[in-house]
């Protein structure tokens, strides 16, 4: 990964942790986002594990980002899952990939 892919990951990973906080949950940010998941989230008994991810494609984030969603439903855990992907110059586009308890 490139410095300036690293860079623009981070800053949206930051853009998520202030959004999340500013609804109430308390936010723990992966260092270097190296696992399945970028950020941690729980509110009461809400809890959420994201991915996050940024890109200028026009293609639909579930064919970009298959090999991430593949990791996230292998997963065995008892957690909200989700991607998050946010689309230069659009906003958050964000995808429930497994529910709680699912």
């Amino acid at each position: 990964m490139s410095k300036a892919n690293a860079r623009r990951g981070a800053k949206m990973e930051r853009r998520a942790k202030k959004e999340l906080e500013a609804a109430g949950y308390y936010v723990v940010k992966s260092a270097r986002s190296m696992g399945i998941w970028d950020i941690w989230c729980i509110k009461g008994a809400d809890v959420r594990l994201i991915q996050v991810k940024s890109t200028d494609s026009a293609a639909p984030a579930l064919s970009l980002y298959a090999a991430d969603i593949a990791k996230m439903e292998a997963a065995d855990v008892i957690a909200q899952q989700e991607l998050w992907v946010w689309r230069l110059r659009k906003g958050w586009e964000k995808i429930l990939i497994r529910g709680a308890g699912l």
